[in-house]
Formats: structure tokens, C-alpha cells, sequence
């Protein structure tokens, strides 16, 4: 897709909770890619993003994202390495770029229409302690315990110059 000529710029975010529907907890390709493409964003940052995951059928959901959006530009890049919420199942990540990992990941990634003329990542500890959430299926409020945090900069050449933007 050609970079936009306008103007009008589209921000968006967006939790995917792994593809996961909210309504019977299953994972289709087909109802993520349809939710990216109605958000009609020209760059968008997504949180809970599963790459190669058996949960979400081994889709890389950032690549079905930035497919969605006819985006070019785009990176995935993971918190962890193996499945999150399984114990001993995972390890904090050290890639700058789920292209560069083999296995399941789970992450962040930032999709853009517009030109990226550079990319940064950073890294941050879990939380020393459990953090109190509401778990699908759970009664109540869960202690669960945090993982490690990634975050994605990239400076984008926006219809008005560049700008930076962070998921």
C-alpha cells in the first residue's frame, strides 16, 4: 500500500488479549483481521500479542495486523519467550524482533501506513509483586504474578513531519 497523501492522521491502540473473543474465548484469524481493518488506523499499537502460540493457532498476529491495514511497516517485538501463564513455561525475552526468535512468543508490536525512519525497544522488569487480576473463568479478583514489559518507539515520517510514537 502506498503511503497516505493526507493530511488526517489515525491513531489507535488496541489489547488483542491474544485474539482471544470475549465472547466464547476462541481465536480466529479471520475476526482479528476484520477488527484491525475496521479500526482504519494509520498506526496502531498492540498489546498481548501471541506469535506461534497453540492458544491463538500459531498465527503471528502482528503480521495479520499489518496485512489488515495494508501497513508496511511494522515489528513485533516479544516480552517473553514460550507461553505466558504456564508455569515454567516461559522466559523473559531478549530479542529486539520476533523475526529473530524460533517458538512461541507473546509481546507488543506497532504497525504504521506511514514511513518508520527508526526503531528503538525497551525492556522492563515485571513488578516485584503479584498484581490482582479478573481471569476469564476466575471468581473474582486472581493474585497473578507479573512478567516482563517491552516497549516499541518508532520515529514516524507523519503527514506534518516526524513524530515519535510508543506502544
Amino acid at each position: 500500500m502506498p503511503v497516505p497523501t493526507t493530511s488526517r492522521l489515525r491513531l489507535g491502540t488496541f489489547n488483542l488479549l491474544h485474539g482471544l473473543s470475549l465472547a466464547d474465548g476462541g481465536a480466529r484469524e479471520s475476526e482479528l483481521r476484520d477488527a484491525v481493518a475496521r479500526t482504519d488506523a494509520d498506526i496502531l499499537g498492540l498489546q498481548e500479542v501471541d506469535r506461534s502460540q497453540d492458544r491463538s493457532g500459531g498465527v503471528d498476529q502482528a503480521a495479520v495486523a499489518a496485512d489488515a491495514l495494508g501497513a508496511t511497516w511494522w515489528r513485533f517485538t516479544p516480552a517473553v519467550d514460550g507461553t505466558p501463564g504456564v508455569r515454567d513455561g516461559w522466559a523473559p525475552s531478549t530479542a529486539d524482533d520476533g523475526l529473530h526468535t524460533s517458538g512461541p512468543t507473546y509481546g507488543v508490536a506497532l504497525v504504521s501506513r506511514f514511513p518508520v525512519l527508526d526503531w528503538r525497544v525497551r525492556r522492563f522488569a515485571p513488578a516485584p509483586v503479584a498484581l490482582p487480576l479478573l481471569v476469564p473463568g476466575g471468581k473474582g479478583f486472581m493474585s497473578v504474578d507479573d512478567e516482563p514489559r517491552v516497549a516499541i518507539a518508532a520515529v514516524v515520517e507523519g503527514p506534518r513531519g516526524p513524530m515519535t510514537v510508543v506502544t
